[in-house]
């Protein structure tokens, strides 16, 4: 078996969108021979890139499809496609980098999957409709794909890593539920679905937090009514 070209250490930022969005198969990374850029090498400038694309991604929009941009997000939040997220956790980097970065997660709905995902709701139905996309998965899924977890609230596995970076964990967790509730604030009927499938997730562990966000969404002039039932389910933690 050969072994894959690695893309150049010092890649630009442009290059690298290219090689993170610009592909036809979805499934591009799983071809060992595809090149590749080491995520883990340079975290700093990981976490660069990563705060370059969140905090102004409309442009993905004009440049690749939904599939590509599902497939290409995909691809940076997903642990079983990359490392990327656990630049997020890496206790090297500033803390205010990393957070900002989770928070502007609502920025890539807001901005990109409002503009491209269908609008409508997917909890409820068996199987995806005809015309999905790869966005409109990663919309409905981001925070099952996400490894970002309630660490400092829930222990096992890594009890000594936990508490030792408890504050800095913590942090992280603040950022990430502060995203859930401006994505949810976001007029359009998939991102608040997906939204309140985080919300519904970590309401265990953070019910003082998810609790009151619900609330106030099912209080709001923008709740929808076909996810009434839903944000109920999330507001209990009942999301499968």
């Amino acid at each position: 078996m050969s072994t894959p070209q690695e893309l150049p250490a010092d890649i630009s930022f442009e290059a690298w969108i290219s090689h993170i969005f610009d592909h036809d198969d979805p499934d591009w990374h799983w071809d060992v021979d595809v090149p590749l850029w080491d995520e883990e090498a340079e975290p700093q400038r990981t976490l660069e890139f990563l705060n370059r694309l969140f905090e102004a991604p409309e442009f993905l929009v004009a440049q690749f499809t939904p599939n590509q941009i599902g497939a290409g997000l995909n691809f940076l939040v997903n642990n079983s496609c990359s490392n990327y997220a656990f630049v997020l956790l890496n206790h090297s980097l500033p803390i205010e980098d990393r957070t900002r970065c989770l928070k502007n997660i609502a920025t890539v709905y807001e901005t990109v999957l409002a503009k491209i995902c269908m609008r409508t709701a997917h909890h409820n139905e068996q199987t995806w409709p005809p015309a999905h996309t790869r966005a409109d998965s990663l919309c409905f899924m981001f925070w099952d794909e996400f490894p970002m977890y309630c660490h400092t609230r829930n222990h096992h596995g890594q009890p000594l890593k936990v508490i030792e970076n408890e504050e800095h964990n913590s942090k992280i967790e603040a950022a990430c539920l502060d995203a859930m509730e401006r994505t949810l604030a976001i007029d359009h009927i998939a991102c608040q679905e997906g939204a309140l499938h985080g919300l519904g997730h970590w309401q265990m562990f953070y019910p003082e937090r998810v609790v009151p966000i619900i609330d106030r969404y099912l209080a709001s002039s923008h709740a929808k009514p076909e996810l009434t039932n839903y944000a109920q389910d999330a507001r209990r933690g009942d999301i499968p």
